[in-house]
């Protein structure tokens, strides 16, 4: 997250927001098509596992910072394609992981002057309470169906992301 909020003044963030927009795509895809992992629901921690779990980490932290965008677009798809887990034990883990990154990346963002704290509880407190209930209803939700409606919001969120890249680059 540290990475990614310093980013934002060095890279031409259009550009950097149609290669992200893009990629979510790809991974919408890639989910929507067979995107269930075939893991039981926990992985075995080797040294190699422990390594793409910290560029995963790595990567949600600093798309956060950059983007803005919660881990969890980074976080689940990579879990769940790179590393096997299955969609709904990805999404799990990755509310664990947002607070965190969350936290760090709004408390830069806000000492930047990039962040409306006030607004932002507001979206929070509500959030929970959203959270809430979805979270009963993800519990049975078919699998195939959980992972179209992620890639669904992959392919939402990648389209604002290219709007936005291309309205910043034409001002």
């Amino acid at each position: 997250a540290i990475g990614g909020t310093r980013g934002l003044h060095r890279i031409s963030a259009p550009a950097l927001q149609l290669a992200f927009a893009g990629l979510m795509v790809v991974t919408a895809i890639r989910l929507a098509v067979g995107g269930e992992g075939d893991g039981a629901g926990r992985l075995d921690l080797t040294l190699l596992v422990a390594i793409g779990l910290v560029l995963v980490g790595l990567a949600a932290g600093g798309l956060a910072g950059l983007f803005g965008v919660g881990g969890g677009i980074v976080v689940v798809p990579a879990l769940t394609i790179l590393l096997g887990l299955p969609l709904v034990t990805a999404k799990g883990t990755s509310l664990l992981v947002i607070i965190p990154t969350a936290a760090l990346g709004t408390v830069r963002n806000g000492r930047a002057g990039l962040a409306d704290l006030r607004a932002g509880s507001v979206v929070g407190l509500a959030g929970v309470a959203s959270a809430l209930g979805a979270s009963w209803v993800s519990l049975d939700l078919d699998a195939h169906l959980s992972a179209v409606l992620f890639a669904g919001l992959l392919v939402v969120a990648s389209v604002r992301m290219a709007l936005g890249a291309r309205r910043d680059g034409t001002r």
